[in-house]
């Protein structure tokens, strides 16, 4: 059986005339497949300030994620009768694709990401009928990825009988919106 566990705090309030409001979570999933989990922590701040007629507001949101997922093969249904481990004590192969217990303990599938989503906004009121406002915001990650199959079940196996297969990746993803706005209302 799987677990879960989500945790948040969150808190909001006042310094002089800025507006504050912050929270932090945490959760932590075990997945019903043996040996995969799922790890997030994450906060955010938002901050709001408004002087006469000019408003600013700035949202950033940092998280950090962990995603291991060895065990791809959990949708495959096994007869019932066949052993895990042989009678040497080694995993049971099963033809085409792996005993899903040995792929849970021979594999390796890692990711870990860490990502901000942030925004800053100004609004500008000139009259009831006249308003400026722009906004820039911004999504910043880093993911590593780590994915290994092993040789010694099916999942790692190419056609020509050649063992073990490792795929590495490194993204860095930067994305940005700038988004200004004239409103006249006659």
């Amino acid at each position: 059986n799987g677990s879960f566990w989500r945790y948040e705090l969150s808190a909001s309030g006042s310094i002089k005339k800025w507006l504050v409001r912050t929270s932090v979570g945490y959760q932590k999933t075990n997945e019903t497949q043996r040996e995969n989990t799922f790890e997030k922590l994450n906060s955010s701040i938002n901050v709001n300030r408004t002087f006469g007629k000019l408003n600013l507001k700035l949202r950033l949101s940092p998280s950090v994620t962990i995603k291991n997922t060895p065990n791809t093969l959990y949708a495959y249904a096994l007869p019932p009768t066949l052993p895990v481990r042989d009678e040497d004590g080694n995993f049971t192969p099963v033809n085409f694709y792996g005993n899903p217990l040995a792929v849970s303990r021979q594999n390796r599938s890692e990711a870990n990401t860490s990502a901000i989503l942030t925004s800053f906004g100004i609004n500008y009121t000139l009259s009831y009928d006249f308003k400026i406002s722009t906004l820039f915001g911004g999504d910043f990650s880093n993911k590593n990825q780590d994915r290994f199959f092993s040789g010694e079940n099916g999942t790692g196996i190419f056609n020509d009988g050649r063992r073990g297969r490792r795929i590495i990746r490194d993204r860095d993803t930067r994305k940005w919106n700038w988004h200004s706005t004239i409103n006249y209302n006659s």
